[in-house]
C-alpha cells in the first residue's frame, strides 16, 4: 500500500462491524486512506437491537478513520477517474 499512494482504494463487504472496521483503523495507522462505501457494506450481529442502527453506529465509527462515501457518489465520478 505504500507504494500505491495515488490509487484510490474501496472498501466495502459484507463484514462491516470486523474486518471493514479494522482494515480502516489499520490502515489510517499506517497513513493509508480508505474510502467506505456506506450503502455498499453490511454486518449481522445477532441479538443486538435494529440492525439499520447497528450499521449506523459502526459507520459512524468507521468515519473517524476513513472517507464515507455513497455508491451514487462513486458512479458518478466513474467517468472522472480510474477505480
Amino acid at each position: 500500500m505504500s507504494n500505491i499512494r495515488n490509487l484510490r482504494c474501496l472498501l466495502l463487504g459484507f463484514s462491516l462491524d470486523e474486518t471493514i472496521l479494522a482494515t480502516a483503523i489499520d490502515g489510517f495507522h499506517r497513513s493509508h486512506r480508505y474510502e467506505v462505501i456506506a450503502d455498499a457494506v453490511a454486518c449481522r450481529r445477532a441479538g443486538i437491537g435494529e440492525a439499520a442502527s447497528y450499521k449506523s453506529a459502526v459507520v459512524k465509527v468507521i468515519s473517524n478513520f476513513a472517507r464515507i462515501q455513497e455508491s451514487p457518489v462513486l458512479i458518478a465520478a466513474s467517468g472522472r477517474m480510474a477505480v
